[in-house]
């Protein structure tokens, strides 16, 4: 269950402007902090999505990214980050199966506190 209570806005100049990627309550899987600096967001996108949280992220390790949000216990999150790790695992992969399920991508992120 995620820890949130809202939408997750992600904010990130990209080529001049600023750029926004909001993901649903239901996509984040974890969201916590694991020092007073580091914050991991666990993300699961399922169907013809997929793609646009991928686009986003690919490539930014460095880059700054403002994080928007209501915390579970009800706090306000709103703060710049800077994004230290980013791994992603893409599946199912197409088979002869019958029964294919649709994509899916699980994006793991650490972020920095800045």
């Amino acid at each position: 269950m995620a820890e949130v209570l809202e939408p997750v806005t992600f904010s990130r100049e990209i080529e001049g402007s600023m750029k926004d990627l909001i993901v649903p309550e239901e996509f984040v899987k974890d969201f916590r902090f694991i020092s007073d600096t580091e914050l991991i967001v666990v993300i699961r996108v399922r169907g013809p999505d997929i793609e646009k949280p991928l686009n986003f992220f690919e490539d930014s390790e460095g880059d700054k990214f403002t994080i928007k949000t209501i915390e579970n216990n009800g706090n306000l999150l709103s703060s710049e980050f800077t994004l230290i790790d980013m791994e992603s695992n893409e599946g199912p992969y197409l088979g002869v199966d019958i029964d294919i399920e649709p994509p899916d991508v699980k994006i793991v992120l650490e972020f920095e506190k800045k």
